[in-house]
């Protein structure tokens, strides 16, 4: 008999989902002035629609910066790119653009 492994599943993005919610939340503070964000955009359409963020330095539209893709932790099992949008958008305010997207997660 194997156990169905779902209760451990849920355990990991419980504290994945609440380690997310502090960090993002301690983060808020530090996120400069100056960032601009294109959320949703769509990066594949089926089998599953997924999006990316795109966080830049405001203004910055048709300039050619540096890209950084950010791909959220969650051991494949939890997480969203809204998850990390206070990391983006502190690494954005640097010159950068960062997209964080999202990826199709574990049943």
């Amino acid at each position: 008999l194997q156990a169905s492994p779902r209760p451990a599943i849920a355990a990991i993005e419980w504290l994945f989902d609440r380690g997310a919610a502090q960090a993002g939340a301690a983060l808020q503070k530090h996120v400069p002035a100056g960032v601009e964000t294109l959320a949703g955009q769509p990066y594949r359409r089926e089998p599953t629609a997924l999006a990316f963020d795109l966080h830049r330095p405001a203004g910055s539209a048709g300039r050619v910066l540096p890209l950084i893709v950010w791909i959220h932790g969650g051991a494949f099992v939890s997480g969203r790119k809204e998850d990390v949008a206070e990391y983006a958008k502190i690494v954005a305010a640097r010159g950068f653009a960062v997209a964080s997207l999202d990826y199709t997660l574990a049943p």
